[in-house]
């Protein structure tokens, strides 16, 4: 068959699958004659047949589903001809060492223009398959993420997006690459992905979320099984419950992950009866309870500088325990000390707010510009000197090891009494899915991959100071003092001119 004849098929096979006739079975002959013939499992077949424009594969080890996604990738490119197809991975390396070695086990290479090492592969019928590595958009430096972003900018209206463990990569860039759909030429556009059965923001996005455009498949070992080694297979079945159901039936439950959370059990199951709506929104800043007078608060700032991570901001009611006010975005230094000024503002009474920044990362700037201000109720902490041998005081709280899991005690002792109490359902989110890399240690405290636990940091550093029912004995002074000197300002007499009765 001529290269001509064979594109020809091709099309006349997409127009075949645009009218809903399913692929049963995909076949491969070589240069030698030799066949090869794929016989799809029923997941396989789900998934290659798809036509919502987002389709998740969630699957166990060997279970097939990094298969499918090279032959539907492939398909994508042949049945309609001058297609656009981006391959994602997190690093670029990665694609190239995996992605292509399965892609070229599948399809021979020179059946394609192979350009630029790799990057860009030509099919016969004008499609192309530009491989990307999502390192710059995630990186810790604004300079990297910028070019990455504008490198995403710069792209060509796509008509597919392949992405292998979708987990990797974080929400944002995901609904950034969706925007990129927007391909006319093609009949549809699809954003076609795989991922193991970890908690990731995928689960909220995809399953508690759904919608007709999108599509979960799920991949079983148990399915694939006789295409895999048997002892692959044994070890797999030699882990706990909770892996095999995972790992080999390839379940996706939130039963699965609750295991190693943080704040677990009971705890924070009362909290939903506190959740509300915000009374307003001002700036970004969402309001649930407004400023009471005699009421003191303290506010904790987990910053971050840019695209990757927010920046958080959670006010707590010290009399209270209320969780009062909540900001949470991405943005600059600058405009995260504006949100932070704009917070004590609204939440200053008899005195103001006391400020707990983290003190690393953006925090440094975060503090300078609050001094700058002169705003100087900031938290100090203590550390020792070993140059100058003797104690010195700190603004900010730095985050550690040790400080981490005083931060989690206290929280998790405040949320256990009752006394703290969540009013924003996404800061109940975070907690929910803040959780131990390894729970028998207790370490590894942190979201999981693709999700955000700046809120939860934030809320952390806020209760950090607070005493149930006995503040220090400095701020019980201050306040009392405070008290009094408002109360001296009321008039002694009542007047009663201003009070009338409406009749009907």
């Amino acid at each position: 068959m001529s290269e001509k004849e064979l594109i020809k098929e091709f099309q006349n096979w997409g127009k075949r699958r645009l009218k809903g006739e399913k692929i049963e079975d995909f076949g491969v002959i070589d240069e030698k004659g030799e066949s090869r013939l794929i016989k799809f499992t029923p997941s396989q077949r789900k998934f290659i047949n798809a036509k919502a424009q987002m389709v998740l594969a969630i699957g166990g080890m060997g279970s097939g589903k990094t298969l499918a996604l090279n032959i539907k990738a492939f398909l994508l490119g042949m049945f309609f001809p001058n297609n656009f197809i981006l391959v994602v991975k997190r690093f670029f390396t990665d694609a190239l060492r995996s992605f292509l070695p399965e892609f070229f086990s599948l399809f021979p290479q020179n059946f394609f223009q192979v350009k630029r090492g790799g990057e860009e592969i030509i099919f016969p019928n004008g499609s192309q398959m530009l491989l990307m590595g999502l390192d710059a958009l995630q990186s810790p430096s604004r300079a990297e993420r910028e070019k990455g972003i504008q490198r995403v900018k710069n792209l060509p209206s796509l008509g597919a997006v392949v992405i292998d463990q979708v987990e990797e990569i974080d929400e944002r860039v995901f609904r950034m690459l969706r925007a990129k759909l927007r391909k006319k030429e093609v009949p549809f556009r699809q954003i076609i992905c795989t991922a193991n059965p970890v908690d990731f923001w995928g689960y909220e996005y995809f399953v508690e979320n759904p919608s007709s455009k999108k599509l979960v498949v799920h991949f079983s070992t148990e399915e694939n099984k006789h295409n895999l080694p048997e002892e692959f297979v044994q070890d797999l079945l030699d882990n706990d419950e909770n892996f095999v159901r995972r790992f080999y039936y390839g379940e996706w439950k939130r039963e699965l992950f609750l295991e190693k959370r943080v704040f677990g059990g009971e705890i924070l199951k009362n909290q939903k009866a506190f959740l509300r709506r915000p009374l307003e929104i001002v700036d970004g800043i969402k309001i649930f309870v407004r400023a009471h007078p005699s009421h003191q608060y303290y506010i904790g700032i987990d910053p971050s500088e840019g695209f990757y991570d927010p920046s958080a901001i959670e006010v707590v009611d010290v009399q209270t325990g209320e969780e009062v006010a909540t900001f949470c975005d991405f943005v600059s230094p600058k405009a995260l000390l504006e949100k932070t000024l704009k917070v004590i503002d609204l939440y200053t009474t008899f005195c103001p707010p006391f400020v707990i920044p983290e003190a690393r990362g953006g925090g440094t700037a975060l503090i300078e510009g609050l001094r700058d201000k002169g705003f100087h109720r900031i938290y100090e902490r203590e550390s020792y000197s070993y140059v100058e041998r003797k104690k010195t005081k700190k603004l900010g709280f730095a985050i550690t090891y040790a400080t981490k899991r005083l931060l989690i005690q206290k929280t998790e002792d405040l949320l256990k009494k009752n006394y703290l109490k969540i009013r924003d359902p996404e800061t109940l989110k975070q907690l929910e899915n803040f959780k131990y890399r390894d729970e028998a240690k207790k370490t590894g405290a942190s979201a999981p991959p693709g999700q955000h636990d700046d809120r939860v940091f934030a809320l952390m550093l806020a209760v950090f100071p607070l005493n149930i029912g006995d503040f220090v004995k400095e701020e019980i002074d201050n306040l009392q003092k405070l008290i009094q000197n408002e109360l001296k300002k009321v008039p002694k007499k009542r007047s009663f001119k201003n009070i009338y009765l409406g009749w009907k």
